[in-house]
């Protein structure tokens, strides 16, 4: 399985040395942990792939996403195509130490949960502000641009 190990840095084609399926309380989708062998620096590497379903008799797989060492999750496949690929750009970017350009891409995933959420405001400010008027968010999300002025 082709993963970044987050020892040694590379992307590399990880040793299965076992697995594990279990359900979350809070979620339905049952969850597949595999803990792999970095064939680079022998380091462990834990990740976590959602069952989606099967077919043939062989389970369908989600991509997988790394949980330890740890590693930024993708966001869940109810979120908007866009949200999620703007988000993971930001991870990107932070990632290659490109804060302005994350801070950048973050804004914008904002923008497009409050839209989708229903707010128009022409501002992210406005638009923060009546998602905090219609009970979508609370205080903390809508006094955050404050902080940066």
């Amino acid at each position: 399985m082709l993963v970044d190990c987050g020892i040694c840095e590379a992307r590399v084609d990880g040793e299965t040395k076992g697995s594990l399926e279990y359900f979350l309380e809070d979620n339905p989708v049952p969850e597949r942990v595999t803990l792999l062998k970095c064939p680079s620096c022998g380091g462990p590497i834990l990740v976590g792939q959602e069952i989606v379903g099967s077919r043939s008799g062989r389970d369908i797989l989600e991509n997988p996403y790394r949980k330890y060492p740890p590693r930024d999750r993708p966001l869940d496949t109810s979120v908007p195509r866009r949200i999620r690929e703007t988000f993971a750009e930001a991870q990107v970017c932070f990632r290659a130490k490109a804060f302005m350009a994350s801070a950048v891409m973050c804004r914008k995933a904002l923008e497009g949960i409050a839209h989708s959420q229903g707010a128009k405001a022409r501002t992210l400010d406005g638009s923060l502000k009546a998602l905090k008027t219609n009970g979508i968010i609370d205080h903390r999300l809508d006094e955050w641009p404050t902080h940066f002025e």
